[in-house]
């Protein structure tokens, strides 16, 4: 019903998606030669990786997820795709 009070199942949606969403969040397309992967460790779907650099107000590291990644073998090239 349109009037009826919201349940917990909602109430807990709405708090994630808050969570969520009221944070900035950044999406960056990050490209790294093969070999200084090691920098960041695996480079699985889902990891978090740390990042740090002197743009984007990134001075003090951000962290991001790994959502995707390409990997470029000609150009011994691996571009990771970061959220967060």
């Amino acid at each position: 019903a349109p009037n009826s009070p919201p349940t917990a199942r909602t109430l807990a949606e709405a708090a994630r998606k808050l969570a969520l969403f009221s944070l900035r969040r950044d999406g960056i397309s990050l490209p790294v030669a093969f070999g200084q992967e090691d920098d960041f460790g695996a480079v699985e779907l889902g990891r978090s990786v740390r990042l740090r650099m002197n743009r984007f107000d990134y001075n003090s590291g951000k962290n991001f997820v790994v959502i995707g990644r390409k990997d470029d073998f000609k150009n011994k090239v691996r571009t990771l795709n970061l959220w967060g």
